[in-house]
């Protein structure tokens, strides 16, 4: 072998004990690091367990507030209806629930039964019938149909309640949140009451006949909520409901036997009233409640939900303020009963579908020792709506026909279009009895201010159901002024990774009614009144960072004065004092946008 060759072979045999070497090197490196990876295995503290779902088994007992709102339709058994016939009745409501959940995987099935206290009101037209219109005087006089005297429904639902089954999905990283869904038979009692409707009664038409109805009445309920979890064994709650109750059958009141007008007034010859014929009345309730429930046993507070966007400091103030842009609708109406209580009714005006377009500004403080300071303030201002005058059996002189001076007619109503502004505001102070980043409850207690004006054009009223020759009215204007006491409790729940949902309901157990009626110069008539109410509130937020905010919601107040009472048009209102009832409605959407700070 030469001495290339043998130099080759040592190169070679000097590899393979190099790679050899090199091979248990990395064999005992491994070995070395896979003990020292047990020994810390083996060291190590173990790994903390997820946290357990939150179970929606067990027995539950709750109360809740909020607001509805009654939608009655009378069936006319006089003709197809000329005006009117339903009846809105809003109003507050207090209750309670007990019920039983049970729970298999995420979802949970139970049954739930509920009472619920509402103080709803409202009255409108109601048998009114078409046969009002025919020819009228004075140029017709032979060939006049006669008119009707229609009547006033008065609507008043106390009491409503369910037994209902209920199934959900318990949702979130750790359950407490549930979305159910609810339905079944349900009931109401409440009341009611008729009266026919002329200025005149007993001078030249039929005297101002009632009757009254109370019933209790059985129907369906279907529904939907959201209840959340907030400590071991309490849960917020927000649920709408829909009540249905079928036709009920309703007494009409008697004006007298045939019903027919005699006297001398050309206007009222062959007139009519509600003769006791009777009619029926369907009733639906919309109902939204805010509300708590203490589930029974031994639980553990649930994890929070969600990660969380923003974190309170424990020794800060918690600032948060915003604006809004607001479209608004309102409702305002009034009636003149007299001398007479409801539903006793001489005069309505309705201002209805009075659109406007505003801004508003709102904040809220949290302080460390969780005390709650809140309020928001806004106007509007729209030329979108109408206004309705109607008058019973209002005398009006007429010329042209001889020996006959005036005349009476059964029925007006005057028909214009209506512009409107509105300024208001609300302020609160409150504790919150639960707070956590991903939720709050608060309650609170507070004031409320809301201010309307409304007009109608000077040179345009459009009279229907009476002669032409009434249509040359001037315009009218409304000036409202309602001032609440506030007592209600508010939610924020975060739903999901930086969305937020708020609820607020508030009851108003004091309402302070001031307002004016302007049927033109001279005819200045001063209003007031107290009676109560309910406000109702909700927002959808998303966190855009952690300290900015945006979202939308909606708004809907209700006020009712049932006794109030009015200085009749006379200089400045010093013909005397009537009794009158006065009901307002105010609902809103909004975009809204917010800043959020802490200081130490």
């Amino acid at each position: 072998m030469d001495v290339a060759a043998c130099v080759h072979v040592k190169s070679f045999r000097a590899l393979a004990v190099l790679g050899n070497l090199l091979m248990r090197t990395v064999a005992l490196l491994s070995i070395g690091t896979a003990a020292s990876a047990a020994d810390l295995l083996v060291n190590a503290p173990p790994a903390p367990p997820p946290p357990a779902l939150w179970n929606w088994t067990g027995f539950y007992l709750g109360a809740h507030t909020g607001g509805a709102l009654d939608l009655s339709n009378v069936s006319n058994p006089y003709g197809p209806a000329l005006f009117g016939d339903n009846i809105r009745s809003p109003g507050p409501l207090l209750g309670g629930q007990i019920g039983y959940d049970w729970q298999t995987g995420p979802w949970v099935f139970g049954g739930q039964a509920d009472i619920t206290w509402a103080n709803l009101d409202g009255a409108f037209t109601c048998l009114q019938p078409a046969r009002s219109l025919g020819p009228l005087p004075p140029d017709e006089i032979p060939g006049f149909m006669g008119g009707a005297y229609g009547a006033t429904c008065q609507v008043q639902p106390r009491w409503f309640g369910a037994f209902t089954g209920r199934v959900g999905l318990a949702t979130g990283p750790n359950g407490n949140m549930l979305l159910y869904a609810r339905g079944g038979p349900a009931w109401m009692q409440g009341s009611v009451d008729i009266a026919t409707n002329n200025i005149r009664a007993g001078i030249d038409g039929p005297g101002n006949v009632q009757t009254s109805s109370t019933f209790s009445r059985w129907g369906w309920t279907a529904g939907v909520g959201l209840e959340y979890a907030l400590s071991g064994n309490w849960s917020v709650m927000l649920e709408y409901d829909y009540l249905a109750f079928g036709r009920q059958g309703l007494e009409t009141p008697n004006a007298g036997l045939p019903g027919v007008i005699t006297s001398g007034f050309p206007g009222v010859v062959g007139s009519s009233a509600p003769d006791g014929r009777t009619a029926g009345i369907s009733q639906a309730i919309q109902a939204l409640k805010l509300g708590m429930n203490y589930r029974f046993g031994d639980r553990t507070a649930p994890a929070t939900a969600y990660p969380v966007s923003t974190s309170p400091l424990a020794s800060a103030v918690e600032f948060e303020f915003g604006a809004r842009y607001v479209h608004g609708w309102g409702r305002y109406k009034q009636d003149l009963g007299g001398n007479s209580p409801p539903p006793v009714n001489n005069s309505r005006l309705t201002w209805t579908d009075l659109q406007t377009d505003g801004a508003e500004f709102f904040a809220r403080v949290d302080t460390p020792q969780n005390f709650v300071v809140k309020g928001l303030v806004g106007g509007g201002s729209g030329n979108h709506g109408h206004m309705n005058d109607e008058d019973w059996g209002l005398r009006q002189p007429f010329t042209g026909v001889t020996g006959v001076p005036e005349s009476v007619f059964p029925y007006q109503n005057s028909y214009s279009d209506a512009s409107s502004s509105t300024r208001y505001f609300t302020v609160d102070a409150g504790y919150d009895w639960f707070r956590n980043p991903a939720y709050r409850f608060t309650s609170f207690i507070g004031y409320s201010f809301l201010e309307q004006r409304m007009v109608t054009p000077k040179t345009m009223t459009y009279v229907m159901y009476a002669p032409a020759s009434l249509s040359g009215a001037v315009g009218l204007g409304q000036d409202n002024f309602w001032r609440a006491l506030r007592v209600g409790a508010a939610a924020d729940i975060m739903l999901a990774p930086r969305m937020h949902l708020n609820a607020e309901a508030a009851y108003l157990p004091f309402v302070g009614y001031r307002g004016q009626d302007d049927h033109g110069p001279g005819a200045l008539s001063p209003q007031w009144g107290n009676g109560d109410g309910a406000q109702l509130e909700a927002i959808l937020s998303y966190d855009l960072i952690d300290s900015f905010n945006v979202g939308v919601g909606g708004r809907y107040w209700a006020f009712w004065i049932p006794k109030g009472e009015t200085a009749n048009f006379s200089n400045g209102g010093t013909g005397g004092v009537g009794a009158q009832t006065f009901s307002a409605e105010q609902a809103a959407v909004f975009v809204q946008a917010s800043y959020k700070f802490a200081l130490p």
